[in-house]
């Protein structure tokens, strides 16, 4: 699987850069970004935006993971941080639905 990477340095970037003319198939988003949106907010206001984009999770915090499992919706894939290249190319396949 290819994938191009859009990098954005805030949750704010990433929904400047989810504008009306974005092609996109895969969000991947950290729980906690910091001062601003929490990645659980960015992933719901992007998939508002696009219904079939696919969203994948991303927490070094256990808490963090528990809390989002309990508000994401369960197509959203959740990934525990570290994780090997293995660990994260199967998440991206299962947030994508590609075996």
């Amino acid at each position: 699987m290819r994938c191009d990477v859009i990098l954005a340095a805030s949750g704010e970037q990433a929904l400047l850069a989810l504008g009306p003319e974005a092609r996109f198939d895969l969000l991947v988003t950290d729980i906690a970004l910091g001062a601003g949106i929490r990645g659980t907010e960015l992933a719901a206001r992007a998939q508002a935006r696009f219904p079939d984009l696919a969203i994948l999770l991303m927490s070094g915090y256990s808490s963090e993971l528990l809390d989002a499992d309990r508000e994401s919706p369960a197509a959203w894939e959740l990934l525990r941080k570290p994780c090997t290249r293995e660990e994260l190319a199967q998440a991206v396949a299962r947030a994508l639905g590609v075996d």
